[in-house]
């Protein structure tokens, strides 16, 4: 397995394409990208599925663009959901949601998705549905945690007292796993509990 990013979008949030084989997951594509497009064409592979990790528009501007092209399924925690047709929930003032003809699925906790296994842990703060998708090494972290800092929880449906209840989860967590965030650079749980501010103090 293995995993490439692409900042994607006016802020730039990191969209991640998850390889296994000739088949790919879509990880919160924030805006079009023709050049993915002609990549996975090229490859002649297959996209399993669009994985959100939250519903803010910078991480769901482009799963219109994407569906069009690959025809699969849209996966967003249930919490989340209202997000996608709400611009005040969405932060984007403008966007009222998708076509109707997307098919919107839940997450479920352990997920099987083709050749793709993952768990899905509820990691609200940021967002009230914010999910971390923890693969067999590596974590997509939306805008959870990134490197030496955390998401804000001022924002529709955030709260400082779930987001410090999410980072004591992710303190429990074994330290070997590499993290790709929303924005920024990629990190491991290695170096945020030694160095993230929001994480080391936590026992």
């Amino acid at each position: 397995m293995k995993i490439e990013t692409y900042p994607l979008g006016m802020l730039q949030a990191n969209c991640y394409l998850i390889w296994k084989d000739n088949h790919v997951l879509i990880v919160d594509p924030g805006g079009s990208s023709k050049r993915i497009v002609e990549y996975i064409t090229q490859q002649e592979a297959i996209v399993d599925a669009i994985l959100l990790t939250h519903g803010h528009y910078d991480h769901i501007g482009g799963v219109e663009f994407f569906v069009k092209q690959f025809h699969c399924p849209v996966y967003i925690s249930e919490a989340d959901q209202l997000m996608i047709d709400n611009p005040k929930f969405n932060c984007s003032d403008t966007f009222e949601g998708f076509s109707s003809d997307i098919e919107i699925q839940h997450y479920t906790g352990n997920m099987k998705i083709e050749n793709f296994t993952f768990e899905v842990m509820d990691a609200p703060g940021h967002t009230n549905g914010s999910v971390l998708l923890v693969f067999d090494d590596f974590i997509c972290s939306g805008d959870v945690l990134f490197k030496q800092s955390i998401g804000r929880c001022d924002l529709p449906t955030g709260s400082n007292n779930k987001m410090f209840q999410t980072l004591s989860m992710i303190k429990g967590l074994d330290s070997k796993y590499k993290v790709y965030p929303g924005h920024g650079d990629s990190t491991t749980l290695y170096e945020e509990f030694l160095y993230n501010p929001f994480l080391k103090d936590i026992k």
